[in-house]
């Protein structure tokens, strides 16, 4: 089968990320949400995703480190995915990395879709 793309999807929600799981596969896209993000990073360096997003907690608190690492986990030198994280955080990154306030501890099918239709997917 031939995907739309591929979506990789960090949600410490199980039955949320199921959800959104099981709607992605149904309109054609592939789609890999595991409840932890080193496995996310991991998995992104062998399939190269599309489109990651990133639901961290409302507890954690991350520095430019932590931005640093997960963009250099996820970004190679021939390829990185356009990446959405829930923060308003500035920090120095690459241009396909979009920090995007989610405004919710859990994210919604409206704020997944409305990332989706911003992305480079949905523009080629």
């Amino acid at each position: 089968m031939s995907y739309l793309g591929k979506i990789f999807i960090y949600e410490k929600n199980p039955d949320d990320l199921k959800y959104y799981e099981s709607d992605f596969r149904r309109n054609g896209f592939f789609v890999f949400g595991p409840n932890n993000l080193y496995l996310l990073t991991q998995y992104a360096k062998e399939m190269k995703p599309d489109i990651v997003i990133i639901n961290l907690p409302q507890s954690l608190h991350p520095d430019d480190n932590t931005f640093n690492n997960i963009e250099e986990s996820l970004c190679n030198t021939e390829n990185c995915p356009d990446i959405y994280i829930n923060t308003d955080w500035n920090f120095k990154h690459k241009d396909e990395f979009h920090s995007f306030n989610f405004i919710s501890e859990d994210l919604t099918p409206e704020q997944i879709f409305n990332v989706v239709n911003q992305s480079s997917l949905t523009k080629h």
